[in-house]
């Protein structure tokens, strides 16, 4: 997928986790998602977690469209990370979709 530049992630009622960057690789230049500019989030209620501790995750332009109320009650490993994707950020309503 080093290619998927937009993607819409929705109805997945156990999914915990999105993960942006591949912790499970040693070397540290490499992004799970690389040229992800858009990620789409609706009815996820098992998510709680954004994982990026790359800080190249924190100078790309992404934009994420999901409900404020679940992004608001997402935990973040990186503060930053999170101040980062906030600015990314355009809330949606079922409408929207």
């Amino acid at each position: 997928m080093p290619k998927l530049e937009e993607s819409t992630v929705e109805d997945c009622l156990d999914m915990e986790e999105i993960i942006l960057e591949d912790e499970n690789i040693i070397d540290s230049d490499h992004i799970a998602l690389p040229r992800l500019k858009k990620l789409k989030l609706h009815y996820l209620p098992g998510l709680k977690k954004i994982i990026g501790k790359d800080s190249k995750l924190k100078h790309r332009k992404m934009e994420i469209q999901a409900e404020e109320s679940w992004w608001n009650a997402l935990e973040w490993e990186d503060p930053e990370l999170h101040r980062h994707l906030q600015n990314c950020f355009t809330n949606i309503s079922v409408d929207d979709l």
